[in-house]
């Protein structure tokens, strides 16, 4: 009983240790509070407060989401090229700095679409975080020539100094549904040196330039240790006070 007892509040308090000590990635404006300074971006891409996504089922009116952010904004990015309807893969790939064709090798018949990027100094072991939601409008009724149904996809991609990239799928049409979403999701990724990286998301149509999908992308971190986690620190190095003075008197 004594021996799981201080097993249990020695695991509490590494948690919690682990939680408040850790290191973070420090990105400029990681929740585009400051619009979108510190990222550069291409295709449809803003910041907004609190908005709705409207989709195209069930029809004639859709239904209606509201996003809310963690703080006052977040990065909206539409999955079109924000100028007409042509194709942009090839400016995506550029943009990320990926080999020609990196992105219809992950997403095969992506036709165009956002993104947004940022470079930063990390070392081993920093673990970058950041909060996505992914929405796809998409109608269910539609399905092309083929007997297949659009498939819009999100993103994310980091790239370390020597052009190496790690390209990870975040969510798509298929997966959440047409329509659906994911609702604010985490993306981890550790870093595996001393480097200087560039994290970058991006969100494609599918075959077409029609029914765009929507990716937000936000700073879920508090910018302060919320005060519960202090309170349960302190708990646990309390109990641990308690557990040290107690054996202290067995002994004696």
């Amino acid at each position: 009983m004594n021996r799981f007892a201080r097993s249990g509040v020695f695991c509490a308090f590494c948690s919690l240790s682990a939680a408040a000590f850790g290191a973070p990635v420090a990105l400029s404006n990681p929740g585009f509070e400051s619009g979108l300074a510190g990222w550069t971006s291409i295709g449809d891409v803003i910041t907004t407060p609190a908005t709705t996504v409207t989709t195209y089922a069930p029809f004639p009116d859709g239904s209606t989401w509201t996003v809310y952010p963690f703080q006052t904004r977040m990065a909206q990015l539409t999955s079109n090229n924000g100028v007409n309807f042509n194709p942009n893969i090839a400016d995506l790939d550029a943009f990320f700095g990926l080999p020609a064709g990196t992105i219809t090798s992950n997403i095969p018949e992506a036709y165009n679409g956002s993104g947004i990027k940022q470079s930063f100094t990390g070392s081993a072991g920093d673990v970058l975080t950041q909060y996505y939601n992914f929405f796809s409008v998409e109608d269910s009724e539609w399905v092309f020539d083929d007997g297949t149904q659009p498939d819009d996809t999100a993103f994310a991609v980091v790239t370390d100094s020597s052009g190496l990239s790690t390209f990870a799928l975040l969510a798509s049409s298929q997966s959440v549904g047409l329509p659906g979403h994911t609702g604010w999701q985490t993306f981890n990724y550790t870093l595996s040196a001393d480097d200087t990286y560039t994290i970058g998301f991006g969100v494609v149509n599918w075959r077409d330039e029609y029914f765009d999908a929507l990716l937000f992308v936000d700073d879920g971190t508090p910018t302060v240790p919320e005060p519960g986690s202090f309170a349960l620190l302190a708990l646990g190095l309390g109990g641990l006070a308690c557990l040290r003075r107690r054996n202290v008197a067995l002994r004696s």
